[in-house]
């Protein structure tokens, strides 16, 4: 199992060349013909050449300041969040993205499998209906704290971090939603998810009212799923406020 450490130096390098424009530094971690790109709602891509024209096309400058990468793994596949601020080109001012990997590893060296980037306030358009109604039902139960149901939608192994938490596993995944009680603007969820090779990366976004508060909070919600029989289950899940 790759330690965090691996893909914090691999996120470092992608958004240093990034920056650059030295994109050839950067060809080998994505999957030479399998993988899959969704750059602020815009694509697919498939492929690295295609994945990282269009990160050629978008420019972006990332503060590193405020970045912060989490990571949790289920047989060999590894969601890799990061959360911080950039300010894209036209925009007079930072704003708040999420950037999702699924990522596999050999030998050490990390090979990314899907990739979706998002600037969160500008995209206000779903990509996947599917999954969007997936999400909605998720965030239904949640409210309702019908964790039952809540849990059905869970692969009984699946892996989970809440906010700040450390991992859990299991039952405790959707413990960790029960202890939170929130009221969500359906109409604010917006749902990608790519492909890659019969693995769902998925990634929701939208604000969210906390009991007791009046303000607004906004975040992101990222998943690995995969479809058993007709159904999806969640393998791996990451919740993250986004200030």
């Amino acid at each position: 199992m790759a330690g965090n450490d691996v893909f914090k130096k691999m996120i470092q390098h992608i958004y240093t060349n990034w920056k650059a424009k030295n994109f050839g530094a950067i060809a080998s971690l994505y999957d030479e013909k399998e993988c899959v790109g969704l750059l602020c709602g815009k694509g697919p891509q498939k492929g690295n050449q295609q994945v990282l024209g269009a990160y050629n096309d978008f420019v972006c400058d990332i503060d590193n300041r405020t970045v912060s990468v989490d990571v949790i793994e289920k047989g060999g596949a590894y969601l890799v969040v990061v959360i911080g601020k950039a300010k894209p080109q036209g925009m007079n001012e930072t704003a708040n993205f999420t950037h999702s990997l699924l990522v596999s590893v050999n030998n050490n060296n990390p090979c990314i499998r899907a990739d979706i980037f998002s600037i969160v306030e500008k995209e206000q358009k779903s990509t996947n209906e599917d999954f969007l109604k997936m999400m909605q039902h998720l965030y239904g139960s949640w409210q309702s704290q019908n964790l039952n149901a809540m849990g059905k939608l869970y692969d009984n192994g699946c892996m989970g971090i809440f906010g700040t938490s450390a991992p859990t596993q299991g039952e405790e995944v959707i413990k960790k939603y029960g202890t939170m009680k929130v009221k969500f603007d359906p109409s604010q969820i917006v749902s990608h998810a790519l492909n890659a090779c019969g693995a769902f990366l998925v990634y929701s976004k939208g604000v969210m009212m906390l009991e007791g508060q009046t303000n607004p909070l906004s975040f992101a919600h990222i998943l690995l799923c995969n479809v058993q029989g007709q159904e999806p289950k969640i393998l791996l899940d990451i919740f993250k406020p986004v200030y």
